[in-house]
């Protein structure tokens, strides 16, 4: 190395060779922190690009392999439908829609995030279902090599007896096994005897760490891990016992195997009623189990519940829980408010409030309130079967539920339908599984037909039935100018129609912009939330900001061609979304033959089955010894002017007002009742609309809704395994009315024995008096239940002392609840059905001691007959007095409980009892996150 200036005198002056200042100079280059560093930084970015490339192989790999399997299937399909007669075509997402549909300049478009739980995974659901349908179509061959839907191989769910294949493993002198010692706990020991007590029953010597043990066959255990095959529910079982830092080993049996839902454990059972999931690696066989598992438990209670349990499996009702929610929990006798921490699987974590204590309880166990109130239920229900009173109808009382619902859980089966797999069955296990059960009969239980598999397709080819189209909306693009002035009749004169219902069939929401106003939905943010609002403006450029200048601006214009019910505020509600069916195997345009005000149309994009003959009457038809008094004489009447806007003055909206004092409380709830013209929740001591004696405008009146009959647009459809179900055409906004459940109007003694001529599927309970009784009853014995002092309330009094024939030791899960206390309950005991042949023969029930009467629209009836049910309904049932003012015979009205979006089905909670009628299962298939497994 050679450098400028540098000569042989430097180096002897220095005492350095120039090499050597070199290697010092790199030496402290090195040593220094910086290039230490981004050395280390060069590392490890080499080892990332290198970490990326191998990514970037792999995923080029993926690619082509994914695109290698996509071009097979098309190849699949391609062949499929050649030799089935289809045509395929080819087509790219710009063909889709169309192209055009600018949105109007004046609406800003609001993506709806509180849509129904169906319609979030509708768009999925629907891709499934199609190609449902179409393997179904496809020939053996081809359906062959297709993947499965449904598998079926989960010998751990649905078994309760080990399987006779297997054999026992046999016990050996010096083997190393588990005892079970005094204490309750197992501990590890060696087989140093056996010794023969005849009958084939032997005992088994151990020896432990300390002392020795003379023990049965069903207290020792093997010292392994048993294999999956050998597992069943009800099996018993040593498992690891967790509490905290400590652990012991303890007996216990399998309540559930390993599943999906509770990420592949085992739910155990402990002999104290201790619950906990456990993992493969953590349980150990008992080598001699009893036949009867539960029999070897000492606690009586546990036992009781073991068996029950065990008995009921695959059937497993259980507290639907969310995290947060509020729930009485029983501890040491008292019930405790106490907080939803977290849900694992089949196990809830509680905390009680007062302590600061948490708890991890089986969501099946009877210290939870809803489970003990459902014990409780079962228990009435039974005392009436005994006493000839099955409930076997719906109810139409007005139903309000609230905190925690039961859900049945039963055997499941598992998805494997490709990548779609998780996200579909998830959503929908229960809505496609097949409602099959062993010796139960579904025949005159339920609405619908509910088929154990899609029925087969009419033969190929299908004629596709063509729907008429109606033209989208387009706002105008003009903009309307405000001049001040005072509103008046003339500010409508430029669109006022000569006939009134010249868009009557259309879309209510979508009226008023029909005849020129302009709904404007804008947006602000106000403390970094964005809050969405809607406008309407007025043919003379006036704006509606609120429900009530609406109102005003309706009276002061004298508006009798748009109704107040016409207009919506709430900005997730579109008014020109329709929805139009997938190319049709059947269509009607109208099924009620011009008798009701909108046409209601039907079709069928399954097959080319069309709705059953039914005779349509859209009011109730009184048979015989049904006398329904409709005389002016009998109704109160109002003499209002001003539209009933005013509560106070009208009379009809008083008797509306009066009427809740029979609610909890006895307090009068002043806004009871209509709130422009929509119902935001259940009332159940019932609305008293306006009627024929009043003299108030008919078309103005504020407090007439459901007279007026079907006004949005709605449509009969057939469902993929529920029958025929009605499903609206138009988004629909929350507390609209929808529609009335008509039909013949039955005795009770002539409903019975027509129920056994020809059925009773159609049948429901007008119970108006009854269900208000019971629900002021309920809220009587709770506040009698309440008054103990702290948060908790005393059980003492309320436990039954056991009979003679079960005499067993109380504890956790053996509290039983006295008719009394029903605090939670009230809601649904509001609407059951109570004793009625018991009221009828004692006299207690209502007007003249009558039992209730009953609607059945089997052979003739009005679109409500086709609603479905769903545990999780977007439709309420509310009792309305119009044409008599008679407690006996309420219209029953569907109103919606929540926004719904164009193209839902409909649905309403039957509110059946479950395990009301014996010998009869009826399983859900609503489909819903929040379904309860059964109805039956």
């Amino acid at each position: 190395m050679e450098v400028d200036g540098w000569d042989s005198s430097l180096e002897e002056e220095f005492g350095i060779s120039l090499d050597e200042l070199k290697k010092w100079i790199d030496e402290a280059v090195e040593k220094s922190d910086i290039v230490q560093k981004k050395k280390a930084q060069l590392t490890e970015l080499k080892e990332w690009v290198e970490q990326k490339e191998e990514e970037e192989a792999k995923t080029e790999m993926l690619l082509t392999d994914a695109n290698q399997s996509v071009i097979e299937c098309e190849k699949l399909v391609k062949e499929a439908c050649k030799k089935n007669g289809l045509v395929y075509r080819e087509s790219g997402s710009e063909d889709e829609g169309g192209g055009g549909g600018s949105l109007p300049s004046e609406v800003i478009e609001i993506d709806d995030d509180d849509d129904d739980d169906v319609i979030a995974v509708g768009f999925l659901l629907d891709i499934f279902l199609d190609w449902l349908s179409f393997v179904a179509l496809l020939p053996a061959g081809i359906q062959s090599s297709a993947p499965a839907v449904f598998v079926s191989q989960a010998p751990s769910q649905g078994m309760t007896q080990p399987s006779p294949n297997i054999k026992e493993d046999e016990l050996k002198i010096g083997m190393n096994i588990l005892g079970k010692k005094r204490t309750k706990t197992w501990h590890r020991g060696t087989l140093v005897a056996i010794n023969p007590i005849g009958g084939g029953v032997y005992k088994y010597k151990v020896k432990f760490d300390k002392g020795k043990s003379l023990l049965s066959g069903n207290h020792v255990a093997f010292d392994y891990n048993p294999t999956l095959e050998s597992l069943f529910v009800g099996a018993r079982v040593v498992a690891k016992y967790k509490d905290g830092n400590l652990v012991w080993l303890y007996a216990g049996i399998v309540a559930e195997m390993p599943n999906n839902k509770n990420r592949m454990r085992f739910l155990i059972f402990f002999d104290d009623g201790y619950a906990s999931y456990v993992i493969l690696p953590e349980l150990y066989p008992v080598c001699r189990p009893l036949k009867h598992t539960w029999e070897d438990i000492e606690d009586a209670s546990c036992r009781d519940f073991i068996e029950e349990y065990i008995s009921a499996y695959p059937s497993r009702p259980m507290v639907l829980l969310k995290a947060g929610q509020i729930i009485k929990t029983e501890w040491e006798g008292t019930w405790w408010k106490s907080r939803v921490e977290e849900v694992d699987g089949s196990l809830v974590k509680i905390l009680f409030l007062d302590d600061k204590r948490s708890e991890w309880i089986y969501r099946g166990s009877t210290r939870l309130e809803p489970m003990f109130n459902l014990k409780m239920t079962t228990a009435n229900t039974h005392e009436k079967k005994l006493a000839g009173q099955q409930r076997t109808r719906p109810n139409m009382g007005a139903l309000r539920t609230k905190g925690p619902v039961v859900q049945y859980t039963g055997v499941e089966h598992v998805g494997a339908f490709t990548s779609l797999s998780v996200f579909l069955f998830t959503h929908s296990a229960k809505l496609l599984s097949p409602a099959v059960t062993p010796q139960s009969n579904f025949s005159s239980l339920y609405p619908r037909p509910l088929p154990s598999a899609p029925p087969a397709p009419p033969p190929m080819p299908h004629v596709v039935a063509t729907i008429p189209t109606q033209a989208s909306y387009r706002a105008p693009t003009d903009r309307i100018f405000y001049l001040a002035h005072t509103c008046q009749p003339a500010c409508l004169t430029r669109v006022r129609p000569v006939k009134p219902d010249i868009h009557r069939g259309k879309n209510p929401l979508l009226t008023p912009l029909l005849y020129d106003f302009r709904r404007m939905t804008g947006r602000r943010k106000v403390n970094r939330k964005m809050s969405f609002h809607v406008i309407y403006k007025a043919p003379c450029g006036l704006c509606l900001r609120n429900m009530p200048e609406i109102q005003n601006y309706l009276f002061q214009t004298r508006c009798d061609f748009i109704f107040l019910e016409m207009f919506c505020l709430d900005p997730y509600v579109l008014v020109d979304r329709p929805f139009q069916p997938q190319r049709p195997f059947y269509y009607i345009p109208d099924i009620t033959g011009g008798k009701e005000d909108i046409p209601l149309s039907c079709v069928n994009e399954i097959d080319n089955t069309p709705p059953p003959k039914v005779k349509y009457s859209k009011e109730r038809i009184p048979e015989d010894g049904v006398f329904i008094n409709t005389s002016d004489d009998f109704l109160v009447g109002c003499d209002c002017t001003d539209g009933c806007r005013d509560k106070s003055k009208c009379s009809c909206h008083q008797l509306t007002l009066q009427a809740t004092a029979c609610t909890p409380g006895a307090q009068i709830n002043p806004n009871a009742g209509y709130l422009h013209k929509r119902l935001e929740e259940c009332l159940p001591t019932g609305i008293y609309e306006c009627n024929k004696r009043c003299k108030c405008c008919a078309q103005m009146c504020t407090n007439r809704l459901v007279q007026h009959g079907l006004q949005v647009r709605l449509q009969l459809f057939k469902t993929q395994n529920k029958g025929w179900g009605i499903r609206c055409l138009d988004d629909v906004a929350k507390g609209s009315f929808v529609c009335i459940y008509a039909g013949k109007i039955l005795t009770d003694d002539f409903a019975d024995k027509e129920g056994l001529e020809m059925g009773d599927e159609y049948f429901a309970n007008l119970d108006h008096i009854e269900s208000v009784e019971n629900f002021k009853e309920g809220y009587e014995s709770e506040a009698h239940c309440s008054d103990s002092e702290g948060s908790g309330v005393d059980l003492s009094r309320m436990k039954i002392q056991p009979s003679a024939e079960d005499e067993s030791d109380s504890s956790d899960d053996t509290f039983v609840k006295e008719n009394f206390y029903t605090s939670s309950s009230v809601w649904r005991s509001y609407t059951t059905r109570g004793q009625l042949k018991g009221t009828k023969e004692g006299g207690a029930g209502g007007q003249g001691g009558k039992s209730c009467y009953i609607i059945d629209a089997k052979l003739e009836g009005n679109l409500g007959r086709y609603l479905n049910h769903s545990c999780s309904p977007n439709l309420f049932v509310q009792n309305v007095f119009v044409d008599t003012h008679d407690l006996r015979f309420p219209w029953v009205a569907f109103f919606a409980s929540k926004r719904i979006r164009a193209g839902t089905e409909l649905t309403w909670d039957y509110n059946y009892e479950v395990g009301s009628v014996e010998g009869k299962e009826l399983l859900c298939c609503c489909g819903s996150t929040e379904c309860r497994g059964r109805l039956l």
